[in-house]
């Protein structure tokens, strides 16, 4: 009777393993084809800086063919106060024989006198006086180096 009890568990954990395996790879599929359809695609979509701290990022832009397109990269800040706070590193124009693979490095640097705050960016891919594909970017700058140093000052005191 105990041996009828364990074969069963063991057939229900097999099934329910192979179950589980394969909604994962369904899932797994589906984030790969929401992914192929995209044009555009940035390699982090929220960073977390402190003041006077930068990241590195990448845009990626799909070439199905590995020609040389030219494309332009048009930056909006969509909210108030990106200028005063953030600077965005990148250029104008964008060449895929620069870098067949199409990731381009970029990066964004919290200035001094940043404000805590969440910013955000919506970079669009410009070719043939057209949209080619859309990502945002959303920085959020902290204060925590800044919080960390009063709460030593006040230990100290």
């Amino acid at each position: 009777m105990r041996k009828i009890k364990n074969k069963r568990q063991m057939l229900v954990l097999v099934l329910v393993s192979l179950f589980a395996i394969a909604m994962f790879g369904c899932v797994e599929r589906i984030q790969v084809e929401e992914f192929e359809q995209k044009n555009v695609v940035l390699s982090k979509n929220v960073i977390k800086l402190d003041r006077m701290q930068s990241e590195d990022f990448y845009l990626g832009i799909k070439n199905s063919y590995e020609t040389k397109e030219d494309f332009s990269l048009v930056i909006k800040c969509l909210t108030d106060n990106c200028d005063g706070n953030l600077v965005l590193q990148t250029f104008p124009t964008i060449g895929i024989e620069g870098n067949k693979n199409g990731a381009f490095p970029m990066r964004v640097h919290a200035l001094e006198n940043a404000q805590q705050n969440e910013y955000q960016y919506e970079l669009d891919v410009m070719k043939d006086d057209g949209v080619y594909g859309q990502e945002r970017l959303n920085v959020v700058v902290t204060a925590a180096v800044e919080k960390m140093k009063k709460e030593l000052v006040e230990k100290v005191k």
